[in-house]
């Protein structure tokens, strides 16, 4: 293993967090495409990672360390979200929430991700025997199927992108919260657009989709202009940004 000494190098804070609050942590994607990682933690100690992957860059960025967290969801099957998926097997023995399509593509993503890291000479934060073990971690679930997560609960819901691309519902005891990651809300030949999920916090790794929707929808009368100007008009009221720190303000 390289780069992370576990339990070491984490950029988490240690400071609990205040009561009735809800701490939104960025290890990476908080103001960047591309390795991203976000932790969320409430007062009563409920700790949940979404997302954890690396840029395959030259040479590749990596996040910051993850703290030691039981659970992860993903939200699709792609470098930049799932990457470090294998890192938190090993170094944390983290259960991998995904959905029934990521748990099929996990192995030959990784498997690909090593063959090429091997051959570019990049250092990787896992190996073959880490990869081995993070499918045994692997906990496929359906969209639309309510969870539970200490004293949380969360179900997913096509987000488009690509196959298997899922946005998270997420209940607290004092939040109702929507997070994806990519989406994209036109259908394709191979999934559905992502439809609307009524949340008071909607949260998005890919800030300037919102800028491309908002610009794009006054020029076009197409099907996907209407798509995107509905998603806009019903979501769009909610929609809050994050700062790397976690320091939440509306645009």
């Amino acid at each position: 293993m390289v780069l992370y000494t576990p339990g070491q190098m984490t950029s988490y804070p240690s400071s609990p967090v205040k009561d009735g609050g809800l701490r939104f942590h960025f290890l990476g994607g908080g103001d960047e495409v591309g390795n991203v990682g976000c932790v969320l933690e409430d007062s009563a100690g409920t700790l949940l990672l979404i997302d954890y992957g690396f840029l395959p860059s030259n040479p590749p960025r990596y996040p910051d360390e993850a703290p030691v967290v039981a659970d992860a969801l993903f939200t699709h099957a792609h470098l930049d979200h799932f990457g470090m998926a294998p890192w938190l097997v090993a170094a944390h023995r983290t259960n991998l929430h995904v959905t029934p399509v990521v748990a099929d593509l996990a192995e030959m993503l990784w498997r690909d991700s090593y063959k090429v890291s091997s051959i570019e000479g990049d250092p990787l934060p896992w190996d073959k025997r880490d990869l081995e073990e993070a499918l045994g971690y692997l906990q496929s679930h359906p969209t639309g199927v309510w969870n539970d997560i200490g004293g949380w609960r969360w179900r997913s819901h096509i987000a488009g992108h690509v196959v298997g691309a899922v946005m998270y519902e997420i209940e607290t005891p004092d939040r109702k919260i929507l997070w994806t990651g990519d989406f994209d809300t036109c259908d394709s030949p191979t999934t559905h657009g992502a439809q609307p999920v009524y949340r008071r916090m909607f949260c998005s790794w890919k800030l300037h989709t919102v800028a491309r929707i908002t610009q794009n929808v006054p020029q076009k009368s197409s099907a996907s202009s209407t798509a995107s100007s509905r998603w806009w008009n019903e979501v769009g009221p909610l929609w809050f940004r994050f700062s790397p720190m976690g320091a939440l303000r509306m645009c």
